[in-house]
């Protein structure tokens, strides 16, 4: 019997002194950038996997920085929008966006900012899709014990704990191998947070490198025509799981309403704004029914911000609106075998940073002599403005259908290839 208490003390402290080593080399390597123990040019300096982790490492992120300034919104706004733009109030400043975020994860944000540092300036960028009652989720990379939430006792020992489980991780493990052979990568993920375009793009192996502008925009457009057409299989079982769905379960438009509500009782400052997707995106809701979804959408979020303001006598949070058509958003087409980047957009949904600081423009009513936003660029949404503005994007599809016939082919091929050859035709709901 005592050997036998001899052989599993062993094996207990073998494995302890294992999870030791496991957790001390992910300390130091540090792959998302949650320690900072140590900085080791060609083994640790660069983080690459913190791009492909971002809502780990950003949970982190916000601990460290205790911004006082975010922007909460998809990739979208991590790569369009600058921190260092000069018509930020606050600071520290932090952008707080990722990838395929959703509204929900960005309330559970938002709430985690708030509760390591009191926020002032909140921007919240709204894609298009969001607007349209999508069913509540989040991605499987979600983990919601990484974030604390407002009133919650010993915040930061919650999330020590958290972080070191993180790094007794086999997962993390595996990354902190990968940053030490991935140190010759640039990391384009900045240090407030933005991922920058001009690295991110141009990294080695990157398809916009190797294939062009115009090939790659061609290519990721094809990516979102299938997003909004799944194979049959996949939206049967879809459809499914939206029947069994509980009434009145929370959708993405509820969490939008949570973020504001949020906001306003601890005045915070928001801004919220609907990002400029190329043209193209708009065309490809001109083929399904989510064009009416996307317009009623807009009108709900105008009423909801207009009767929250008269109900708590606050002022009405603005609510900016970049999708329509216009000189950003129409961008043409690099022509065919040209290396010239588009001045816009790295593809049909990520903008450029110019681009960025003149939604910022608006949203904060900056005047930049010499780099003002073209005056078809981002509309104010209100009761009195939402009607004559869905017009105006209605009568922009009809003359972007008309002068540019050859990317309506383009995008109704594609879309009638995914649907099994149905006849599709381009349209948006009359006034």
């Amino acid at each position: 019997m005592a050997r036998a208490w001899r052989v599993i003390a062993i094996g207990v402290t073998a494995a302890l002194g294992l999870c030791a080593a496991v957790g001390l080399f992910n300390a130091v390597i540090d792959p998302f950038g949650m320690t900072n123990w140590v900085k080791l040019a060609g083994i640790n300096a660069r983080k690459p996997e913190r791009e492909t982790h971002a809502r780990l490492s950003k949970a982190a992120d916000v601990r460290r920085v205790q911004a006082r300034a975010i922007v909460l919104g998809s990739s979208r706004s991590n790569i369009g929008l600058r921190m260092t733009y000069p018509g930020w109030r606050a600071q520290p400043r932090y952008n707080l966006a990722f990838d395929a975020a959703t509204p929900e994860e960005m309330y559970a944000y938002l709430q985690h900012a708030q509760a390591v540092n009191p926020l002032e300036q909140v921007v919240l960028g709204l894609d298009t899709w969001m607007l349209t009652g999508y069913p509540v989720s989040v991605q499987p990379d979600f983990d919601i014990s990484l974030l604390a939430r407002p009133g919650q006792r010993l915040i930061q020992l919650r999330g020590m704990v958290a972080e070191l489980r993180v790094m007794l991780s086999l997962d993390t493990l595996r990354s902190s191998l990968a940053a030490v052979q991935r140190q010759d990568e640039p990391d384009s993920l900045a240090a407030d947070g933005q991922r920058l375009g001009s690295l991110f793009y141009h990294a080695p192996g990157n398809e916009l490198s190797r294939l062009g502008p115009r090939a790659y925009f061609l290519n990721y457009e094809r990516h979102e025509i299938g997003l909004k057409v799944p194979d049959p299989k996949a939206a049967k079982a879809t459809a499914a799981n939206a029947g069994k769905a509980r009434r009145g379960a929370p959708t993405s438009f509820d969490f939008i309403r949570d973020i504001v509500t949020f906001c306003r009782e601890n005045g915070i400052d928001l801004r919220i704004y609907i990002t400029p997707a190329h043209a193209h995106e708009m065309e490809m809701s001109a083929l399904l029914p989510e064009w009416g979804a996307i317009e009623q959408g807009k009108r709900n979020l105008v009423e909801f911000l207009a009767q929250d303001s008269e109900f708590h006598h606050t002022p009405r949070v603005p609510l900016w609106d970049f999708s329509g058509y216009s000189v950003v958003t129409e961008e043409a087409l690099p022509p065919e075998n040209s290396r010239r980047e588009m001045q816009f957009y790295w593809d049909p949904s990520h903008f450029k940073e110019g681009v960025g600081d003149w939604v910022l423009d608006r949203l904060f009513g900056i005047h930049r002599a010499g780099h003002e936003p073209p005056g078809d660029f981002g509309r104010l949404l209100t009761r009195a403005t939402i009607e004559s503005v869905l017009a105006e994007i209605r009568d922009g599809h009809a003359r972007y259908a008309q002068t540019h016939p050859e990317d309506e082919e383009f995008i109704r091929r594609n879309f009638e290839e995914l649907r099994g050859n149905a006849v599709l035709a381009f349209s948006p709901p009359a006034d």
